[in-house]
């Protein structure tokens, strides 16, 4: 089941246990629907209450029969405490449609997976 939620200002263990059917124990991967809120124009905003998603790689293209359809990503969650940042177990794959379409970046109808 994918659900949808703006996992960006979300702490992810507080994510996983708002809902039904996601046994922590049991199932490890989960799926959202996700808008993307974009400061500056192009790079989303990942502060979340507890800390933040920071990329742990560069996106990579997503290709089909050789044109660029897409951007993957992995994030990393970090906690803050005071003013250090703390790396979490918590990790994010992050893919992104592109859209020729669409001549802003920051269109208020952009999600993520």
């Amino acid at each position: 089941m994918i659900h949808h939620a703006n996992i960006y200002t979300s702490q992810p263990s507080l994510l996983a246990d708002s809902y039904e059917g996601f046994e922590r124990e049991k199932v490890k991967e989960w799926y959202f629907f996700s808008p993307r809120v974009c400061k500056n124009g192009i790079r989303a905003t990942r502060k979340a209450h507890l800390g933040f998603w920071r990329m742990s790689q560069s996106a990579k293209p997503i290709q089909h029969n050789g044109i660029d359809i897409g951007l993957k990503s992995v994030l990393n969650f970090h906690m803050e405490s005071n003013k250090k940042s703390i790396k979490t177990e918590w990790i994010m794959h992050e893919y992104i449609i592109i859209d020729d379409n669409n001549d802003s970046n920051n269109s208020k109808n952009d999600f993520a997976l």
